[in-house]
């Protein structure tokens, strides 16, 4: 969105995350049912459930793994191993680790170039995400908290805030208002914005959408740059059921939306200065917006530069 990579400097991006250790275990549709944790869904469980939970997955063979998790955590980790450069994570871990604890895991599987340095140190246990796969390859959530919501605004580093090139965040941060971290996200969105750096939002999921649906549309078109989600997602944000009308209401709030669509793949919807727009070589294609990716080589503008 306009940073000159020819002038030196440091380039990095921040993301702020509700740090979790994931637990991936194949289950069938019966299994959730019984559990009463809906399909594709991701659910707040108590420590003890989840440890119960878990207990269940271990002796009946059904873990496949446990990783560092955490949607940003996750972001973080696959740019800086993609790009191969540095990310900074922002978040709780455990205070005492130990080798083999959770904590432990979430440092051991996270890249190198993903800098921890900067994490707050809480007692007690890291959250733990219980990743339920189904046959399909549809994945549900069973979290439990853990210290994941502790990060206080005080711990909030600014100035790195303030020079990143994006600061990366979910709106699961903001779902509980009387939690550390969410008065700590919100101030590092208000230090962001008055820096001109990018505000990168994914939405979660549906049931987080449908109870924040006021707060994050304002939250959006106020201080948002660019918002991630599923059609799912979108579609209850926006309140259109149609994946291309979907990202182009969404644009009403944002400057670049990205959208997945099952096997359709991933739509990206975004704003250009009509003097500017590129025309494609490919096909023409016309589905609810006629000619709807006749511009698609345009690169993506802030809406407040378009004339």
């Amino acid at each position: 969105f306009g940073h000159d990579t020819a002038q030196p400097s440091d380039i990095y991006i921040v993301g702020m995350d509700q740090l979790l250790v994931d637990i991936e275990a194949k289950v069938d549709d019966s299994f959730l049912k019984g559990l009463g944790i809906p399909k594709g869904e991701s659910v707040l469980l108590d420590d003890g459930r989840v440890e119960d939970v878990y207990n269940r997955l271990k002796a009946e063979g059904r873990i496949t793994g446990e990783f560092a998790g955490g949607a940003i955590g996750n972001t973080l980790h696959n740019y800086s191993v993609l790009a191969d450069d540095r990310s900074y994570l922002l978040g709780t871990i455990t205070r005492q680790i130990s080798v083999g604890d959770y904590a432990f895991h979430y440092v051991r599987n996270t890249s190198s170039r993903v800098i921890l340095s900067h994490l707050h140190p809480c007692p007690g246990p890291m959250g733990r995400a219980v990743c339920f796969i189904t046959p399909d390859g549809e994945r549900t959530f069973g979290i439990s908290r853990g210290i994941m919501d502790d990060y206080p605004a005080g711990a909030l580093p600014e100035d790195l805030v303030a020079r990143a090139q994006a600061l990366v965040l979910t709106a699961y941060l903001l779902r509980n208002p009387k939690a550390p971290i969410y008065e700590a996200t919100l101030r590092a969105i208000a230090v962001a914005n008055q820096n001109g750096v990018p505000v990168i939002l994914a939405l979660g999921t549906v049931s987080l959408v449908r109870e924040k649906k006021d707060a994050l549309i304002e939250l959006i078109r106020r201080s948002v740059n660019i918002i991630a989600g599923n059609f799912g997602e979108l579609g209850e944000l926006t309140g259109v059921q149609d994946p291309l009308l979907a990202g182009q209401a969404a644009l009403d709030l944002a400057d670049l939306v990205l959208m997945t669509h099952d096997k359709q793949g991933l739509y990206l919807c975004a704003h250009v200065d009509e003097s500017l727009a590129r025309e494609t070589a490919d096909q023409i294609h016309s589905k609810s917006i006629p000619e709807y990716n006749r511009y698609e080589y345009s690169r993506a503008m802030l809406r407040s530069r378009c004339a």
